[in-house]
């Protein structure tokens, strides 16, 4: 090896020292080495990770504390992720000391990653606070089954269209138990789509699926969006529930897909109707009937002075109701009742007659 050759290496060489190298500040201090800031975990067990932290100051350190906002790490049920550190002894100048932290999901915790800030603080002798973040996120996953939503088609949808979609389960279970089956029978989910039914939910059930291990099954659902909606995003939440094969050991677990069922409105003046009632018997001439029907502003503008009119044709009858107003936003006063009392003309002469409103 050449002059020139031996140079650049021990170049090379140094420079890898100086990187790996504290650097020293003239204050208190310290620095955080993470090897990651994310815990994944099962429902109901433990999962740590790890991180450096060294006293890169001028002072001795000691009284370590950590603080963070327990509601970040709390789910929509207020299931509460348990966190806890190992303790920091005093760190004098240059000194290290390797921390664990700890997560521990509640065994009905939903399936979900919650992220927050921990804040670690220290002290020197003197009383001087040193501080500095660190962000974790924790993932809580089921040791039985994967999720998996296909939201492609829950964009843009109008009152009255349909919501199809499908939800893949994964069948991940593994035992221990040498020969042991790793199947899951009984599996079914339970779908809602929350509050989109004037603060109401839409909810359905699956049939009851046998899934083999390794293998997944695809769960299809399908619901209406209702014509009283307000333009909005909205959950879809769902529970899966199921038994091992082997054992008969019971599962279940919540999960939340945020603003996946978007509803929008193109068209600024559209008005639909719904629950229509009237007679289901055979009238006759001359008679007198109550009709009810909904009128449902799904379009974006308010709509004043409206009125429906009811006509039967080939004869003669033509009825206008009361005027009213259906406002866009609100829930009570986008929807109208408009009931009519009709009277048949007594020289019909056909047994069908067609009603239009």
């Amino acid at each position: 090896m050449n002059n020139k050759l031996i140079f650049i290496a021990l170049f090379m060489a140094m420079t890898a020292l100086f990187v790996n190298a504290v650097v020293m500040i003239d204050e208190p201090s310290f620095e955080l080495s993470a090897t990651s800031g994310l815990i994944t975990t099962n429902q109901g067990e433990t999962g740590t990770t790890e991180f450096n932290i060294t006293n890169n100051g001028n002072e001795t350190l000691e009284f370590f504390s950590f603080e963070f906002v327990p509601e970040s790490f709390q789910d929509v049920e207020n299931n509460q992720i348990t966190l806890t550190f190992t303790d920091i002894p005093n760190l004098d100048v240059g000194n290290s000391s390797l921390i664990t932290i700890s997560a521990t999901p509640e065994a009905d915790q939903y399936l979900d990653t919650l992220s927050g800030t921990i804040t670690i603080s220290g002290r020197t002798v003197s009383g001087v606070v040193v501080s500095r973040d660190y962000s974790l996120s924790v993932e809580t996953t089921s040791k039985y089954v994967k999720l998996d939503l296909d939201d492609s088609d829950l964009d843009d949808l109008e009152p009255g269209d349909d919501i199809k979609f499908d939800i893949e389960v994964d069948n991940i279970f593994s035992t221990e138990v040498i020969g042991a089956s790793e199947d899951l029978e009984n599996v079914k989910l339970k779908v809602w789509i929350v509050d989109i039914d004037d603060n109401d939910d839409l909810d359905e059930t699956s049939s009851k699926e046998d899934i083999d291990n390794g293998d997944d099954y695809n769960f299809d659902f399908e619901f209406k969006v209702p014509l009283n909606v307000d333009e909005d995003r909205y959950d879809i939440k769902v529970k899966v529930e199921g038994e091992t094969r082997e054992d008969g050991t019971e599962f279940e677990a919540f999960i939340l897909y945020e603003d996946v069922v978007e509803v929008v409105k193109d068209e600024e003046e559209r008005v639909e109707f719904d629950d229509l009632e009237m007679p289901t018997n055979e009238l006759t001439c001359g008679s007198v009937f109550m009709l009810d029907i909904d009128a449902i502003n799904t379009g974006e503008d308010d709509l004043n002075d409206m009125y429906l009119r009811l006509e039967i044709e080939g004869t003669d009858v033509s009825i206008k109701s009361d005027e009213f107003d259906l406002d866009s936003n609100d829930y009570d006063d986008r929807k109208e009742n408009v009931e009519f009392r009709v009277t048949l003309p007594d020289d019909l002469d056909k047994e069908v007659y067609t009603l239009k409103i």
